[in-house]
């Protein structure tokens, strides 16, 4: 429905140290959250037909096609406490 950019392999501070990938669902079930090592780096909004990724990249396309990608917001993370 949407891609998103999570990170750039070049730039990932610790290569050797195994990661850890989990999703993580809301309390209502209709968001899903991305969590590399415990951080969030990305949420979708099924309810909404909204994507967030911390580098606001790419500009939203397909079905959920926005003029603009949501804005990330550090409070997305409580969505999952």
């Amino acid at each position: 429905m949407d891609a998103m950019h999570i990170y750039n392999a070049n730039r990932v501070v610790d290569p050797d140290r195994q990661s850890e990938a989990e999703i993580r669902w809301s309390s209502d079930g209709l968001k899903a959250g991305l969590f590399i090592n415990e951080y969030l780096h990305a949420v979708i909004d099924f309810e909404n037909r909204k994507a967030y990724c911390r580098s606001e990249f790419p500009q939203a396309a397909g079905p959920w096609q926005a003029p603009k990608r949501e804005q990330w917001n550090d409070s997305l993370v409580a969505l999952f406490e």
